[in-house]
């Protein structure tokens, strides 16, 4: 990555995975991905896509940087049939898990990324999202997050009134 400004690839072999905006030098970036051939996994009631890819570059951004991946239709097909919360790729969104490999099974943990796009490329589709840091991606619905390991959370009043409170919360892993 040479901060072109433009849309670079993510290729496996001779497949187009996903794409990034090179608007930073990241350095030489390896890419790995996922496959699933058994029936669509889940993590709990949450299902998720039968891919998932970890991207991961010679040097960390220092701001965020779009990330585009690729699924096929009948990943999302598949996906659209077990959620009764998704019928439509835009209420699909990405986990953001800490890994330099990818993992069969979701590993836990890990944060929910806000689409800032979702659509067609070809006969697939693709979902995008702003990154401030590398790591492994899920897909699953936007409305049910994967699960995440609550390790503390405590609450403190700042004043007398009720609704005047500072919360902390921690998870066993945060991406």
């Amino acid at each position: 990555m040479t901060a072109s400004g433009e849309w670079k690839p993510i290729m496996l072999g001779a497949n187009i995975v996903g794409k990034i905006k090179d608007t930073e030098a990241l350095g030489n970036t390896t890419i790995s991905l996922y496959g699933n051939t058994g029936g669509l996994r889940s993590a709990g009631s949450s299902p998720f896509a039968d891919r998932n890819i970890t991207i991961n570059p010679t040097s960390s951004p220092s701001a965020t940087i779009e990330v585009r991946l690729y699924f096929t239709e009948a990943e999302i097909d598949a996906l659209i049939a077990a959620d009764a919360t998704v019928s439509a790729i835009s209420d699909l969104q990405f986990t953001k898990v800490s890994g330099t490999s990818c993992s069969g099974p979701y590993p836990g943990g890990g944060i929910q990324l806000t689409n800032t796009a979702t659509g067609f490329y070809g006969t697939n589709y693709y979902v995008q999202a702003s990154v401030a840091a590398f790591s492994e991606f899920f897909l699953s619905s936007s409305a049910a997050p994967l699960p995440v390991e609550l390790a503390s959370f405590s609450a403190f009043a700042k004043t007398s009134l009720l609704y005047d409170c500072l919360l902390h919360r921690s998870i066993v892993d945060e991406a």
